[in-house]
């Protein structure tokens, strides 16, 4: 009899834990698949990968929220590779949120592209772009070389405001961003009532190019109730030199990475051998081509206003002397300076291409 009693009660406890787990999964993971197509080699709310190949590929899940309050998440394409003619071949790594209520016909949606393409001499770049769409169109509101993640807020202000805003940041874990938004739309306190979100991932190609995307949505949080929040973003925007340095920065070391995979092998694993002294060597220049180019950026008026002076000291010396050709002169110098400069960094370009294509 007791045996008995103790074998119902092992029933009952498993019971109880497997019901808890289920109702802990539902909680967490109520994402519900929608449409799927093209070729995948995994796929889930909050990863994915395609397989290197010419199919355009596509997934939605849809996840129903009642009292919506915010829902807050980053995206960033973890890698992407493309093959095809120079120029003209692109692989995007599409990533489309909305929001939508059974209460209204207004809908807001953001569409996070990642690109990777043949730019320039063959060599691979990065874009970034992000578009809302707004009264039956979309807009561009932000386009930069770089691969950045994003991170992303629809939240509720008022009893009739829903407010996107999305953040351009290099890691997640920055604490300032690249550039930034919050965009305000009008929708109706009843908006919130029943709102469904869904998330759409795509692979997309351009003509006759083959390619691969992988990503991943992290930092999500799902919050409800029946007011308003404040503005969850808390980063604020890095100066403009900073961001400048950096993108330079960032395309110097895409020449770089299209020069190192065109070596042999041998030597790539050399460097790749020294790569710490070298990944040291590498920040300590960017740290001093940070501070230069700040400093300059911050000169930039006090220089280009010495400048102007300069100018009309030549102006009235060639007006008082009658004779213009000092000014003339100055101007041929400086065209000269540019031409020089031009000339270099074009040389420097064509070492490098002729390198790879030697390798």
């Amino acid at each position: 009899m007791k045996k008995k009693f103790y074998f119902l009660l092992f029933l009952l406890i498993l019971f109880s834990l497997s019901s808890f787990v289920k109702l802990g999964m539902a909680q967490t993971d109520d994402w519900t698949l929608t449409q799927v197509g093209g070729d995948w080699s995994y796929y889930s709310p909050s990863s994915w990968e395609s397989p290197y190949n010419f199919t355009v590929s596509y997934f939605q899940y849809k996840k129903e929220v009642q009292n919506f309050q915010k829902w807050q998440f980053g995206v960033r394409c973890l890698d992407a590779d493309v093959g095809g003619l120079w120029e003209i071949s692109k692989v995007f790594h599409n990533f489309y949120a909305e929001v939508n209520s059974t209460n209204s016909d207004k809908r807001v949606i953001i569409l996070i592209s990642h690109t990777r393409m043949i730019h320039l001499f063959g060599l691979k770049d990065w874009n970034t772009l992000v578009l809302i769409y707004r009264d039956g169109d979309w807009e561009c509101c932000y386009s930069g070389l770089n691969n950045l993640f994003v991170q992303v807020y629809f939240w509720r202000n008022s009893s009739d405001t829903i407010y996107l805003s999305y953040r351009l940041k290099y890691s997640p874990n920055d604490n300032e961003c690249v550039f930034g938004e919050d965009i305000p739309f009008v929708v109706g306190s009843s908006f919130f009532n029943n709102v469904t979100l869904y998330q759409t991932v795509e692979k997309g190609l351009s003509v006759n190019t083959g390619g691969y995307i992988k990503g991943e949505k992290i930092n999500e949080e799902i919050t409800t109730g029946t007011g308003g929040i404040p503005n969850p973003s808390t980063e604020k925007e890095l100066p403009l030199a900073q961001v400048i340095a950096r993108n330079v920065w960032n395309e110097l070391n895409q020449i770089w990475e299209s020069f190192r995979n065109a070596l042999p092998e041998d030597i790539r694993n050399f460097l790749d051998s020294a790569g710490q002294v070298i990944s040291g060597f590498g920040n300590f220049l960017y740290t001093m081509f940070n501070v230069f180019w700040s400093i300059l950026v911050d000169c930039l008026p006090i220089l280009f206003g010495a400048y102007g002076l300069y100018l009309l000291y030549l102006i009235f010396s060639s007006l008082e002397a009658g004779d213009w050709s000092p000014l003339f002169e100055h101007f041929f110098k400086v065209g000269g300076l540019f031409i020089s400069v031009g000339s270099t960094l074009l040389s420097v370009v064509r070492t490098i291409v002729n390198l790879i294509k030697w390798w």
